[in-house]
């Protein structure tokens, strides 16, 4: 009788178990299709993914600039997440952190990805969604900017582009281009005041003072 009990607990919990794991399959459908961002409802998800790269690179610069700025001081915090001591110590060895640059340049990338794609979408964006695009495209420009002295941006036609000044006149313009777009699309006003602060800190870079009060 306890052997017959004992295997009905084991077949039981089996069974259980099975069940479990049929209700975890999953199928990977792989990487998402062009066409497919061009739908309307993928279009607010794509410009999501531009500002939480964006929000990466700050968070790791901010982070990482503080150490060194000694806005804050170490705390044994090494390891994951953490700092090496030489960092701590004020001391950055060049080519390192090439991580926060990556993201930086990935939210540059996807922002002016998603205006091109909800600008010809055949269902017609959202325009404060298409706003928040041109938003994340020049803020994207001016933490690099801020931070690195080169980049590289692609031509228009595909071609890799060559390396150049991060506060060059033409990078400066498509920044500033691109929130002026923003304040042309938008009718959310949060979006509008992001816009605006953003331009008044690109013509900060580029000397037109008169301007950055204005906005």
């Amino acid at each position: 009788m306890k052997n017959n009990k004992k295997q009905f607990r084991v077949s039981a919990a089996v069974l259980v178990l099975t069940v479990l794991l049929v209700g975890c399959d999953i199928t990977n459908p792989g990487p998402v299709s062009d066409e497919f961002l061009a739908v309307k409802a993928s279009h607010q998800g794509l410009v999501n993914g531009a500002g939480r790269r964006l929000a990466e690179a700050v968070n790791g610069v901010a982070y990482t600039g503080a150490l060194v700025s000694r806005e804050i001081f170490p705390g044994g915090q090494t390891g994951s997440l953490g700092h090496p001591v030489m960092v701590q110590g004020g001391w950055i060895e060049p080519g390192s952190y090439g991580g926060h640059f990556s993201d930086a340049v990935q939210a540059r990338f996807i922002a002016e990805a998603a205006i091109d794609i909800l600008s010809s979408s055949e269902e017609g964006a959202d325009v404060n969604a298409l706003a928040e695009a041109y938003i994340w495209a020049g803020y994207s420009y001016r933490v690099i900017a801020e931070n690195w002295c080169e980049t590289v941006v692609p031509e228009a036609d595909g071609s890799p582009g060559a390396l150049q000044s991060s506060t060059s006149a033409a990078l400066l313009t498509k920044a500033e281009n691109h929130f002026s777009s923003a304040l042309s699309t938008a009718t959310d006003n949060n979006l509008k005041q992001a816009a605006y602060a953003g331009r008044a800190q690109i013509k900060v870079w580029a000397g037109d003072w008169a301007g950055a009060a204005s906005d």
